[in-house]
């Protein structure tokens, strides 16, 4: 008799485990609710690169910030537009990168300044020069000094 109650009994309990509510079984936890997705931050465009005229033969003597600089000059002749951008990397160890017409000259190691960039022209052909960050410096406000010539 003892065994008939002990397996009647276990009988209700997995019967009772057993049953579902609202569609679930009776101890699971219900789905979480969706939760909105963060909608993402729109980046702002970028401002457009203000140009400054410059003379070739013109030493240019300025102060990197850390945001790129742009100059534009015209070359007088045909040849090699020759531009150096010198600068004292150990005042703060910032590294800049000197831009021609779309191709970029890095600094190299040991020394990394003087950047020298040498473009082909033609005389009258207008040129992009930007100066920008190298690097991952944080560190600016250097005075650098760009000057350009035609061989």
């Amino acid at each position: 008799m003892m065994r008939l109650a002990l397996m009647l009994g276990l009988a209700v309990l997995v019967a009772g485990c057993g049953e579902r509510e609202h569609g679930l079984p009776r101890f699971a936890t219900p789905d979480p609710l969706p939760q909105p997705q963060p909608q993402p931050v729109p980046v702002p465009p970028a401002s457009p690169l203000t140009l400054r005229s410059i003379a070739v033969g013109e030493e240019v003597k300025d102060t990197f910030k850390g945001s790129p600089l742009g100059f534009e000059l015209t070359a007088p002749a045909g040849g090699t537009l020759v531009a150096r951008l010198t600068w004292d990397v150990w005042y703060n160890g910032t590294l800049m990168v000197l831009e021609m017409d779309g191709t970029r000259f890095k600094p190299v190691g040991p020394d990394w300044s003087p950047v020298v960039g040498r473009l082909r022209v033609t005389a009258g052909q207008t040129c992009k020069l930007v100066i920008s960050p190298g690097g991952s410096d944080w560190f600016y406000d250097d005075a650098f000094v760009l000057t350009t010539s035609i061989e």
